[in-house]
């Protein structure tokens, strides 16, 4: 394996390290083969398949009276695998969703 040289000043003074090539460093470790789309009349689903992290459905509403628009999510992240839902309110539309993301920690080598 090839490893590179960094220096780096640190409060005045200098730091040497070795570290693995740039493309050696793992990924982000994010949700991966993921989908999501409206369900029923004023929800909205998210289901990852692979990856790490978490992830959790999104929906958009707008009140029938008229006002701001509401986004609307669960409070509980989803692990891989499992599906996310989020509903609209009573007396609100469904008009658009998506799905929220977080990657875990990074533990390192």
């Amino acid at each position: 394996m090839r490893y590179r040289l960094v220096i780096a000043a640190v409060g005045g003074a200098l730091a040497t390290w070795i570290t693995p090539p740039t493309a050696m460093a793992a990924p982000m470790p994010w949700p991966e083969n993921c989908d999501d789309g409206p369900i029923l009349e004023h929800g909205w689903r998210a289901h990852c398949r692979s990856g790490a992290g978490a992830y959790k459905a999104v929906v958009q509403c707008a009140p029938i009276g008229g006002g701001p628009l509401i986004d609307h999510e669960p409070r509980v992240w989803s692990s891989i695998g499992t599906t996310s839902f989020a509903f609209c309110p009573p007396e609100t539309l469904r008009i658009g969703g998506g799905i929220l993301m977080k990657a875990s920690e990074y533990m390192g080598p």
